[in-house]
């Protein structure tokens, strides 16, 4: 009805609106002529009687309104049958779809119906659309699930190697054309070593166990000396796999290509490496999906190292014979290692939450705690001998080095102090003074002495002079 012109609307109405007049006024004239009629001779007009002209009249009015009724049925008739057409005919297509779904509708050829068609059409582009959000959607959730994997494994304390083929299975899962390796710069930094390849020949990665970090040498070693992507459609006439060309034949690989990992702070961590067993370099999706599978690589070395070094320095600081505290910004102690405790017999329980200067003793000049702290405030350290206390009330001498540890900002964070008992060593040194200055039958002053208090004597008195 869209199609037709506004004023045939209109005109259709009109007439209408005459066919009801003119059913009235046949009504009129009927009655005017009488029911039931009667045909009478012409006898003139008269104001009592009616015309026999009357009845005729209705007739010829009454057949127009009938054939208005005809042509207005007529067109209502033209103007229905093609929407009546096209619902029958989608009817009839309905009926003839198969039991399913979702999904596009698979027809061989039209229906002749071109609004139907247009339909068929538009509810296909919708369902591809509908189809690509779903994929999308479940290919999200894959990640999401394959990144919740990696890292409870992470988590778990696995080895760096465990996590890595992990990581590579999971971009072999999402992409099956891909082969997956991952290399990891060894302590030296200046070879990778393979970490990860589950789905390599053990040939090949005997071949590829370790490689220079050079430019030139394979995709690996080219993409960590240069720090960027290096990406090689044809091993075979390329001439960065010299050495390694027959390895990487034998084992059906044809292209391939190398993203440097980085840590946090842009320090080389590895490579991952990428295999295509026929001639291409990597789409805008393959390269997305390797990107966020080297992101994931970077966080798992990274965090392996970092529990290293902890671990590391957690064992130095339980092992180390000299004692050792740590104080946060307001100088009290927020921990002490097992050195600590056998010097002073003070727990780790009953020190941590107390001043550092709570050990001193009273032996020390007054002037110590401000000589440390302006010591630690001009050049960030300070070292010297003190006298402490130790829990038992025993008083000990101790080489004591306090070391400031800043954030970011310059504002003090930490301090930590390393101190030996060196008591000893001060008994042993004034054992030795007294030998040397002291007679050893009267242990009176000898000639040493005298002669050494002699020119101090006359030095002071020249100096007054």
């Amino acid at each position: 009805m869209s199609t037709w012109p506004r004023f045939l609307l209109r005109a259709f109405a009109l007439v209408l609106l005459v066919q009801v007049a003119m059913a009235f006024l046949t009504l009129v004239l009927m009655i005017d002529a009488g029911i039931p009629f009667q045909i009478l001779p012409f006898s003139g007009f008269s104001r009592n009687s009616a015309s026999p002209y009357t009845f005729t009249l209705a007739v010829y009015v009454l057949l127009i309104c009938v054939l208005v009724v005809v042509g207005q049925m007529a067109i209502i008739y033209s103007v229905l049958r093609r929407p009546i057409s096209v619902v029958q005919a989608a009817t009839a297509f309905v009926k003839a779809l198969p039991h399913r779904s979702g999904g596009r509708l698979e027809i061989e050829e039209t229906t002749n119906v071109r609004e139907l068609d247009a339909l068929i059409r538009a509810l296909n582009a919708t369902a591809t659309r509908l189809e690509s959000q779903d994929q999308a959607l479940l290919t999200g959730r894959e990640v999401e699930q394959a990144h919740k994997r990696i890292f409870e494994t992470l988590a778990s304390g696995a080895p760096l190697p465990e996590v890595l083929t992990q990581l590579a299975l999971y971009v072999e899962q999402m992409r099956p054309a891909l082969i997956c390796s991952l290399l990891v710069v060894d302590s030296t930094g200046r070879n990778l070593v393979l970490q990860a390849a589950p789905s390599l020949p053990e040939e090949y990665n005997a071949n590829m166990r370790v490689i220079p970090i050079v430019d030139g040498v394979c995709c690996s070693g080219t993409a960590a000396y240069r720090c960027e992507r290096v990406a090689i459609e044809n091993i075979q006439t390329h001439p960065h796999w010299g050495e390694h060309r027959e390895a990487a034949m034998a084992a059906g690989l044809v292209s391939c290509w190398s993203e440097p990992l980085f840590s946090s702070q842009h320090e080389l961590l590895g490579t991952f490496v990428i295999y295509q067993r026929t001639e291409a370099l990597p789409t805008p999706d393959e390269f997305a999906l390797i990107q966020d599978a080297a992101n994931l690589a970077s966080v798992a070395i990274e965090r392996k190292r970092t529990e290293e070094e902890l671990h590391l320095a957690g064992m130095v600081y339980s092992a180390s014979t000299e004692a050792i505290f740590v104080t946060d910004e307001n100088e009290r102690i927020i921990a002490v290692n097992p050195a600590f405790e056998r010097l002073t017999g003070y727990a780790a329980r009953e020190a941590i939450g107390r001043p550092a200067t709570f050990l001193k003793a009273e032996r020390n000049h007054p002037e110590l705690q401000e000589e440390i702290d302006t010591a630690l405030a001009q050049h960030g350290n300070w070292q010297g001998e003190v006298w402490s206390r130790r829990k038992n009330g025993e008083i000990y001498a101790e080489s004591l080095t306090i070391t400031a540890i800043d954030d970011d900002e310059g504002k003090l964070r930490h301090r930590v102090g390393l101190f030996s008992d060196i008591t000893e060593k001060k008994q042993t040194e004034q054992t030795i003074w007294l030998q040397a200055n002291n007679d050893a039958l009267t242990n009176l002053p000898n000639r040493r002495l005298f002669r050494d208090r002699l020119v101090q004597d006359i030095s002071r008195a020249q100096r007054t002079e």
